[in-house]
């Protein structure tokens, strides 16, 4: 029977970690902060994208918005609700023949004044229908133009139907500090039980005509709290508290600002009173939810861009004009901060990568010199002709161990 053979490390291992405590150590304390960083960095994402996702539906977040150059009437409502297309090319074929009746009589009897009454009789038809011909002609070349540039007759289109909440706004000049200089734009509401509520984070919402919730972050980095008085548009309010609106993620006043501006603009919040004290212009914007929720991001899509053509044709037909049109999955205010802590996690995971390649990068180097300095040594031994017992007097213990197989030092 042959002796097992005992695996030289089993020594060598505790001896090295003893003589080199202190730059295992580092490593160790390396490998502990990396893990924890880390690990941290998932655990606060994965909190965040969670709370995000709740208030979704807690604070009954939009899942567009569109506005109109004028308010739309309860009839108008209902139209886009149901999801619908209505006829455009009949509406306006309906509306220029009706317009070529209110003016036709009178150019038709100037033009044809002094003829007889058989030559008017024979003409009047047909003028009237080739002045008729030539409006549908042009209608139908309209209507070619717009059904191709929106897909109006898209053989996919699908009714989707939605619930419409009126959800006005002004823009206003904010004077945060009362010295008499506009700062910024601040966005007014008015409060909304319905549709984009706002969580509540200090104080109290606003009860009278001249009192204000504002955003918190705004708040932050203007350095004004909850009792403070703001300006207006030139009228005082006094702040009763703190808010975050649910689609306000990130204070982005356009859908074409790359970055968002918390000092220079802000939201907030004030009663029917207080919506009224105010001067600029009413912005007639309207937010929609679904009332079949798509199942993932490209229904989302589909559903947004047929929503979006039947919304387009009952405006036409109300005499409305699009002002705005956006889609939750577009609108950076609602996606920026979710998208940044996507981005956070995915470059966690690449953090740990580029760590870990770095430890073992040190754990190559100090192996490699190990072996180089213990070899060295051998090396010196061989040439200067040591015994095998004076070899074991002389060098130091680990060395000796390391090469017992071939020195025979025990």
């Amino acid at each position: 029977m042959k002796k097992k053979v005992r695996n030289p490390l089993i020594r060598r291992i505790p001896r090295e970690l003893r003589g080199d405590w202190k730059k295992y150590l580092v490593v160790f304390l390396f490998l502990v902060l990396t893990i924890g960083f880390v690990s941290g960095m998932y655990v606060a994402n994965e909190s965040m994208m969670t709370a995000a996702k709740a208030g979704v539906d807690q604070y009954k977040r939009e899942d567009g918005h569109f506005e109109l150059n004028k308010k739309a009437d309860a009839s108008l409502i209902n139209a886009i609700e149901s999801g619908k297309k209505a006829d455009v090319k009949a509406y306006y074929t309906d509306k220029a023949q009706k317009e070529l009746d209110d003016k036709f009589d009178s150019e038709f009897n100037k033009e044809f004044s002094d003829k007889f009454n058989d030559e008017f009789e024979k003409a009047y038809p047909e003028a009237y229908d080739e002045a008729l011909k030539k409006i549908k002609d042009e209608i139908d070349d309209k209507y070619a133009d717009a059904e191709e540039k929106y897909k109006l007759n898209d053989p996919d289109f699908k009714e989707v139907r939605v619930n419409v909440y009126e959800n006005f706004f002004r823009n206003e000049e904010e004077d945060y500090n009362n010295d008499g200089t506009t700062y910024g734009t601040i966005r007014i509401y008015v409060r909304n039980d319905n549709v984009n509520e706002a969580c509540l984070i200090e104080g109290a919402f606003p009860q009278a005509s001249d009192e204000i919730a504002i955003d918190r972050m705004h708040a932050d980095n203007v350095g004004v709290k909850v009792g403070d008085t703001i300006t207006i548009s030139g009228e005082t309010y006094r702040i009763t508290g703190l808010i975050a609106y649910v689609n306000y993620s990130t204070l982005h006043e356009k859908t074409t600002d790359l970055m968002f501006d918390a000092i220079k603009f802000d939201v907030a919040m004030v009663t029917d009173g207080g919506f009224a004290r105010l001067h600029k212009t009413i912005h007639y914007a309207y937010a929609w939810r679904y009332v079949n929720k798509p199942a993932d991001d490209i229904e989302e899509k589909q559903q947004s861009d047929n929503f979006m053509r039947a919304l387009l044709t009952q405006a036409v037909t109300a005499d409305k004009e699009i002002e705005d049109y956006t889609p939750a999955y577009a609108n950076p205010a609602i996606n920026f901060a979710p998208d940044d802590m996507g981005s956070d996690e995915a470059m966690g995971g690449v953090l740990l990568d580029i760590l870990t390649v770095i430890i073992a990068f040190i754990f190559a180097i100090t192996i490699s010199n190990t072996i180089t300095k213990e070899a060295s040594t051998i090396g010196t031994l061989r040439a200067s002709g040591y015994t095998r017992g004076r070899a074991c007097k002389t060098l130091p213990l680990n060395a000796c161990h390391c090469y017992a197989f071939r020195s025979g030092c025990g």
